[in-house]
């Protein structure tokens, strides 16, 4: 019996005052929507941002 793998999750956090660091705009805090991909090679991309933002 074969199960499927979970390749994509996405979910909300809040970030408190650390704030969460990014590589392009740097800390950003507050409502969060955080999303980790299952990579070919079994790594995970993760990508996080402001929750409701377009990009």
């Amino acid at each position: 019996m074969s199960r499927a793998r979970l390749v994509q999750y996405t979910g909300t956090v809040t970030a408190g005052p650390g704030g969460a660091m990014t590589d392009d705009v740097g800390v950003i805090t507050g409502d969060l929507t955080l999303t980790t991909t299952l990579r070919d090679d079994g790594l995970a991309d993760v990508r996080i941002q402001y929750t409701g933002a377009q990009e």
